[in-house]
């Protein structure tokens, strides 16, 4: 499901690396 939602969020936001991505699921 991870990679899946990592797909989904560089679709949205033109991309961010897994340390943005795990920044924002964390805020």
């Amino acid at each position: 499901m991870k990679y899946y939602n990592e797909e989904r969020i560089k679709e949205k936001l033109g991309y961010l690396s897994p340390v943005e991505y795990r920044k924002k699921n964390a805020a």
